[in-house]
């Protein structure tokens, strides 16, 4: 186990400012404190409470700063690429491992994991935070990273860059450039919690036009009928 100790108009607007404008307007109405709940994957500790005390101090951005340098240690947390040295239990725990279990281990075995022990750690410094899924663009591939409402707006943060992750931006990323599919609590709840739905959002997308063949309600609908059979 971690020691905690260790640490009406007259004119017509062109349709894609409405849609900005829509978009703007939804993250308006959205209260960000929803964001600081928790679903199944994101449920704290008394030992992950514990060390989240000393990262409660400061500016909101610093806090969310502090805790991506202590994520990005190799020392707190070990990143393992499960999906290349064991691609078997790579697909079984595919977006199934929780914070508590994460912080125990001291062990990621991708992005998902270490985007969910920081969702954890984040709210319980009092930042919402969101968790995001992006499909890569123009070619196979999906990435887990996180949002945090700070100084009144939501930031792009990917965790598994350490401090370097509050520059992550998903359009300009070496990796994607990625595009988003799924905003939520945790990876319980999101577009993708299986390596099943991952497979059935591969089938789903469109690289052409990179975008899926279907609208995201009939996306989400299929998923969820298909997971429940």
């Amino acid at each position: 186990m971690m020691n905690p100790e260790r640490f009406e108009p007259k004119f017509e607007i062109a349709p894609e400012v409405q849609a900005e404008e829509k978009k703007e307007d939804l993250e308006s109405r959205e209260d960000p404190k929803r964001f600081l709940g928790f679903e199944e994957l994101t449920q704290s500790s008394d030992d992950i409470k514990k060390l989240a005390e000393k990262f409660r101090s400061g500016e909101e951005l610093q806090r969310v700063e502090n805790i991506l340098s202590f994520l990005g240690d190799e020392k707190n947390l070990n990143h393992v690429n499960l999906e290349r040295e064991n691609p078997k239990e790579w697909k079984k725990l595919f977006n199934k491992r929780a914070a508590e279990e994460i912080f125990e281990s001291k062990t990621s075995y991708g992005c998902t994991d270490t985007a969910t022990l920081f969702l954890t750690m984040t709210r319980e410094c009092g930042i919402p935070a969101k968790f995001i899924e992006g499909k890569r663009l123009g070619k196979s591939g999906t990435h887990s990273w996180a949002q945090v409402f700070v100084e009144g707006k939501w930031i792009n943060v990917d965790p598994t860059q350490g401090r370097k992750g509050m520059e992550f931006k998903p359009e300009e990323s070496k990796h994607g450039p990625y595009k988003i599919i799924s905003e939520s609590l945790g990876p319980s709840d999101s577009l993708i919690s299986s390596y099943k739905d991952w497979k059935k959002i591969e089938k789903m997308w469109d690289y052409k036009k990179n975008t899926f063949k279907k609208e995201i309600e009939k996306v989400q609908r299929e998923i969820s009928e298909k997971e429940n059979r």
